[in-house]
């Protein structure tokens, strides 16, 4: 039976001498403190025994002074090879956690300027208007201006017909013997109203007005720009030209 057995640390590893005769006992690390319990000789194995299989009653007032070995090269090796691992892996832990923790960040932040938009954009007044800005038009319908620039739109369709007796059923009655005359001048002219756009049509009463811009032609001559009125008078329930244009 040896006088001298070993009995290894499971909290540092170390590794004590101590006199047979403790073996089977408790003791206390005189590294760090750990409780082992000390092999016996016939104990070939030299199991370390973890803190829960202690016995309930370990003898921990009893500290042995015991010579504390070099560790042999494999567990130094085993040892730092554990460390790194476990560096690895948390290293990698910190990094997926600060990762993680900069995405909920970014994503709060986003969703607080999301929010902080939606308030103003509603609490946002309209801007008032300047004093003097002018007011704003209001458009109203009325539709006897609207019957009167079709009536003139007829007569100018009429009109590029080339077509007398249609021309001079727009003038009353009484009015269109005097009015052939000037009529057939104008066609035989080559009077035309081309690129025809109309500003504005205004009816009162039993009188209105039409006002419209052209290019007026008159055989090769041409005037651009050049703004025509058709004055109109109610009469016998049909708007008729008091006069003829394009003079």
């Amino acid at each position: 039976m040896p006088d001298v057995i070993n009995a290894k640390c499971a909290g540092c590893g170390k590794v004590i001498r101590v006199s047979a005769k403790l073996g089977g006992r408790n003791a206390k690390c005189p590294g760090c403190g750990h409780v082992i319990t000390i092999p016996t000789p016939a104990d070939s194995t030299m199991d370390i025994v973890s803190d829960e299989n202690l016995p309930a009653v370990a003898m921990e007032e009893e500290i042995l002074d015991g010579e504390i070995l070099p560790e042999p090269a494999a567990l130094r090796r085993a040892t730092s090879r554990r460390a790194r691992e476990t560096g690895t892996r948390r290293g990698t832990s910190v990094r997926k956690r600060n990762t993680a923790v900069l995405v909920g960040c970014a994503a709060g932040a986003a969703a607080l300027v999301a929010i902080v938009l939606v308030f103003a954009l509603h609490g946002r007044t309209p801007a008032e208007p300047r004093p003097n800005a002018p007011p704003k038009s209001e458009w109203k319908p009325d539709p006897e201006a609207d019957a009167l620039q079709a009536r003139a739109r007829e007569y100018l369709s009429a009109f590029r017909s080339g077509r007398h007796v249609e021309i001079l059923d727009f003038f009353e009655e009484k009015d269109r013997s005097a009015m052939k005359a000037s009529v057939t001048a104008q066609l035989e002219a080559g009077l035309r109203y081309d690129d025809v756009v109309f500003r504005s049509a205004k009816a009162g009463g039993d009188e209105g007005t039409v006002d419209f811009f052209c290019t007026l032609v008159r055989g090769s001559a041409r005037e651009e720009n050049r703004l025509v009125t058709l004055k109109w008078r109610r009469s016998g329930g049909a708007w008729r030209l008091t006069e003829l244009p394009g003079k």
